[in-house]
């Protein structure tokens, strides 16, 4: 993302790992180790697309804020992560209006232009609560299991 911003003359803002001293730093966007809530919050609200890892606190927040994402989920090989459930992730949102999956960072630069060529109204808002038919099937399971 770092090398896409400073190509493409981006003004880009990233919240980094924290690897110590070590470990690339941005050369073409500002950046922070961390981000406390408050300003998380105000970042979020001013992006006009997200990049992520395929963390689902981060898809969720974007898909309920309408914005657009662009995920890149972390993957086991490289140590970035446990097992590979970010890569079952990006898979299972691949095709959601307003997400785009970059697999790895050869891709990310294509999906990245492809995000931000896209009008905002690709995002649809995610409710704050699930949908009522989902909850009527669940208790509807429920009802149907009771007497079992």
């Amino acid at each position: 993302m770092d090398e896409w911003s400073g190509k493409n003359g981006v003004e880009a803002f990233a919240q980094i790992a924290n690897v110590g001293s070590e470990g690339y730093l941005p050369k073409n966007m500002a950046w922070s180790r961390f981000l406390g809530p408050d300003d998380w919050d105000e970042r979020f609200a001013a992006a006009d697309l997200v990049v992520a890892h395929a963390g689902m606190g981060t898809i969720i927040s974007a898909l309920m804020a309408g914005k657009p994402i662009v995920i890149m989920p972390r993957k086991a090989a490289y140590n970035e992560h446990r097992n590979d459930h970010q890569v079952a992730t990006g898979k299972r949102f691949e095709g959601r209006p307003g997400v785009h999956v970059a697999m790895d960072e050869f891709e990310l630069p294509t999906i990245v232009e492809a995000a931000v060529s896209q009008p905002p109204v690709g995002a649809q808002r995610l409710g704050r609560y699930a949908d009522p038919a989902l909850i009527e099937t669940i208790r509807d399971f429920i009802v149907s299991n009771k007497s079992r």
